[in-house]
């Protein structure tokens, strides 16, 4: 049992030294982990792919452990800040439903009935696509990329 404690702190000591590495070894190894089934057997690309988002979330939390308590509670509190209005939020989700609107006016089509047309797919193509790729990737690929790296490296490098 000692033997294994060790080595889990020998790990955690080198997470804690080197957190940039560890993030973008771990954020990588995860997500191409995540979609090696889809690549090696064929199957569908999308769920692998949306877990495969969260691999800089997980290296972020991963990292922020071994750095201890309060780096994790710092990087929770960044990610639970909002700092815009429901409002702006709504904007951007009903954003591109209204630039679709927009092109399709411009094609000429009558946009009422594309929308009758078509009202079947925006509510099981259209919106459930919007949840995965702009909410449920952005949050996995923000919260360790953004969230994590970009403060370490900031810290660094001085921007260009």
């Amino acid at each position: 049992m000692a033997i294994l404690e060790n080595t889990v702190r020998v790990k955690q000591n080198y997470i804690a030294r080197h957190p940039m590495l560890s993030f973008v070894v771990f954020a990588l190894l995860f997500g191409w982990l995540s979609i090696t089934p889809s690549l090696a057997w064929g199957l569908p690309f999308k769920p692998f792919q949306t877990a495969g988002a969260y691999g800089p979330f997980l290296a972020a939390l991963i990292v922020t452990v071994a750095e201890g308590n309060e780096a994790l509670k710092a990087h929770l509190r960044r990610i639970t800040n909002f700092r815009f209005g429901v409002g702006w939020y709504l904007f951007a989700l009903l954003f591109y439903v209204a630039l679709y609107l927009v092109v399709v006016g411009l094609t000429g089509a009558p946009v009422i009935e594309t929308l009758a047309g078509n009202w079947l797919l925006l509510v099981t193509a259209y919106l459930p696509a919007l949840l995965t790729i702009y909410l449920l990737n952005a949050f996995g690929e923000e919260s360790g990329w953004t969230g994590f790296a970009q403060d370490r490296l900031q810290a660094r490098f001085p921007p260009v």
